[in-house]
C-alpha cells in the first residue's frame, strides 16, 4: 500500500526551533531559548501556552511534530509505538489511543485450506487478532464495554524504556505522552484527509469512507466510517489437520449445481457480437484461426438464501490456461464466476424471477482480461474498463469489472480435464476504478468487502467513493477500434 501522508516527505529538523515546543528541559520560545522550566510554569502562563493555538500543556500538534522531528524519530516512534500496543493486545487489553479509537482484541477460529496434489488438508486456528472502534474521547460506556482501558500514560510507560538514548535524552516520558497524542492526531488527519493510514501498519491499516460534512477536521473525523485491515495476529491453537480426498468434478457447473440446484437457464456467450457491442474493432478476429475459440457456455443458478443472488457460471474457460515454458504440466484454469444481487422482495419467486443476459457482458471483460494475460489466467484485484455500461444502455454508474475472490469456492478445484479456479467478477463505478489505480487493487478489495459489495454486483447502486471528496472522476475511457490485445485500462492485480 502506498499514499503517505505529502507531510512525511522532509526528514530534515527546521532551521529554528518552532513556537512552545515542550522539551526536556522547558519550553523552547520562538528564539530557540529555553524560556522557562515547565515545572516552574505558573498556571497563567500554562493557560498562555494551552490557548496560543500552537501547543499546549498535554498535546502538540500534527504540523508542529512533523518539524521538531525527524523521519528516523517517527520511524522510531511508529515502531515503539506499534509494539506497545501489540505487547497489551498479547494480554487482552484493549488499548485507547487517544483521539483516535479503541484497538481490542478478538478471538476468532479460522479455517485453513491448503491443496496438495489429489489431497485437501483442512485445519482450523484459534487466532487473537484485532478489532477497531473509532473514539474521539472516552466516555462511560467504553468502560463498561472493554473493562480495563490502556490508556496514553500506560501505553507511553510502555515502550518508553525502548526508545533509542538520543531520544530518551531529548524527551522525558511527560514529554512523549504529549508527543505520542500529536503522532495519534497525525493519524487521524491522515486517516480523515487520504481516506487511508498504514501508520500504524504492524498492527493494522485504517480506511475511512465519510461525506466530508462539515468544515473542521473533527466534523470530518464525527462523520466518517473508520474501519482496519488487521495485521495483527496470534496463534493460540492449531486443530490437528484433516486430510480428505479432493473430489474430481466433470465441469465447472457440476460443484455449482451441487449447492444451489439445477441452472435455471443456460446462455452461449457471441465473443465477436459481444465485442462489437463493447466497442471493439473486430475486423481482425472475422478469422476463426485468431481466436482460441469464438463462443462459450455459461449456466445461471438461483442462490436463494439470505441474500438472493443470480450465479453466472462459465464452462470451457479453463483451457485457454497456458503451461509455464519449463513445464509440462498444464497450469490451472480459471472460470468465470458473475453473481447478480436480487431485490429482497424476489426472493420467493427466486424460481421464476427473469434472468436478465446483460451479464454476459461483464463474462466478455473477463474473457479479455485473461488474453491480456501471459498465462490466460487472471488474478484477484485485476480490473478491466470500458466506455460502455455493463447494463445494456442504461444509465447505470458500473462501466468497469474487478475480480475478487469467489468466496463459496475459494481454492483449486479438481477436474477431469484440467485443474481449475473460480475468479468472481463484480462491476464497479469509474471512480472506485481510479482507487485501485491511485492507491492499489487491494485498497479497493477492502472498501468492497466492508461494504458487502465484494461478492455480488448491485446494478443500481451508487460509487462507494463518491461523496468522500478523495478522487475526481477519471476520463471515460473509448476502446472504440482498439484490438482485443491492447485491452485498455487494464489496472494490475494486487
Amino acid at each position: 500500500m502506498q499514499q503517505q501522508s505529502d507531510d512525511f516527505s522532509s526528514s530534515d529538523s527546521p532551521s529554528r526551533p518552532p513556537a512552545a515546543i515542550v522539551a526536556r528541559r522547558g519550553i523552547i520560545g520562538e528564539n530557540g531559548v529555553v524560556v522557562e522550566s515547565s515545572a516552574a510554569l505558573t498556571k497563567q502562563n500554562r493557560r498562555e501556552y494551552a490557548d496560543d493555538g500552537v501547543s499546549s500543556r498535554y498535546r502538540i500538534r500534527p504540523e508542529e511534530l512533523l518539524s521538531s522531528t525527524t523521519e528516523d524519530e517517527r520511524s522510531s516512534l511508529q515502531f515503539h509505538i506499534s509494539n506497545s500496543i501489540m505487547h497489551f493486545l498479547d494480554r487482552e487489553l484493549a488499548v485507547y489511543v487517544e483521539g483516535l479509537g479503541i484497538f481490542f482484541p478478538q478471538v476468532e477460529v479460522k479455517q485453513r485450506t491448503r491443496v496438495l496434489r489429489e489431497k485437501l488438508l483442512v485445519h482450523s486456528d484459534t487466532v487473537r487478532t484485532v478489532r477497531f472502534e473509532k473514539c474521539s474521547e472516552l466516555v462511560p460506556y467504553h468502560w463498561e464495554k472493554f473493562g480495563q482501558l490502556v490508556e496514553t500514560r500506560e501505553l507511553v510507560h510502555q515502550f518508553y524504556p525502548n526508545l533509542p538514548l538520543a531520544m530518551r535524552t531529548r524527551w522525558t516520558e511527560p514529554d512523549m505522552r504529549k508527543i505520542l497524542r500529536g503522532y495519534a492526531g497525525l493519524v487521524r488527519r491522515e486517516v480523515v484527509v487520504q481516506g487511508f493510514s498504514n501508520q500504524l501498519s504492524q498492527i493494522a491499516d485504517l480506511f475511512a469512507l465519510h461525506n466530508r460534512q462539515g468544515r473542521s477536521e473533527n466534523d470530518w473525523f464525527a462523520g466518517a466510517d473508520v474501519f482496519i485491515l488487521p495485521r495483527y495476529e496470534q496463534t493460540l491453537f492449531i486443530e490437528p489437520c484433516s486430510v480428505n480426498e479432493r473430489p474430481a468434478l466433470e465441469n465447472a457447473w457440476e460443484l455449482l449445481e451441487a449447492a444451489f440446484g439445477k441452472p435455471q437457464k443456460t446462455f452461449t456467450v457471441d465473443i465477436i457480437k459481444q465485442l462489437a457491442e463493447l466497442g471493439y474493432d473486430t475486423q481482425a478476429l472475422q478469422n476463426e484461426a485468431e481466436l482460441q475459440i469464438r463462443e462459450f457456455p455459461v449456466a445461471v443458478f438461483v442462490r436463494n438464501d439470505e441474500r438472493p443472488s443470480l450465479v453466472y457460471c462459465t464452462n470451457g474457460l479453463r483451457h485457454l490456461s497456458r503451461s509455464a515454458a519449463d513445464s509440462d504440466t498444464p497450469r490451472p484454469g480459471n472460470e468465470l464466476i458473475f453473481q447478480l444481487s436480487l431485490a429482497p422482495i424476489e426472493k420467493s419467486q427466486t424460481q421464476t424471477c427473469e434472468i436478465p443476459d446483460w451479464p454476459l457482458r461483464a463474462l466478455t471483460m473477463g474473457w479479455i482480461l485473461m488474453q491480456s494475460s501471459r498465462s490466460r489466467t487472471i488474478r484477484t484485484g485485476a480490473g478491466l474498463a470500458c466506455d460502455v455500461p455493463l447494463i445494456g444502455n442504461s444509465d447505470t454508474e458500473l462501466h468497469s469489472i474487478f475480480a475478487t475472490t469467489f468466496a463459496c469456492a475459494r481454492s483449486e478445484q479438481l477436474c477431469s480435464d484440467r485443474p481449475f479456479s473460480y475468479v468472481n467478477l463484480v462491476g464497479i463505478t469509474a471512480d472506485e476504478a481510479a482507487v485501485a489505480a491511485k492507491y492499489s487493487p487491494e485498497f479497493l478489495l477492502r472498501l468492497l468487502e466492508h461494504k458487502e459489495l465484494d461478492q455480488c454486483t448491485k446494478p443500481n447502486r451508487s460509487s462507494i467513493v463518491a461523496k468522500t471528496g478523495l478522487l475526481a472522476t477519471p476520463a471515460a475511457a473509448k476502446p472504440t477500434a482498439a484490438s482485443v490485445e491492447d485491452t485498455p485500462q487494464v489496472f494490475p492485480a494486487v
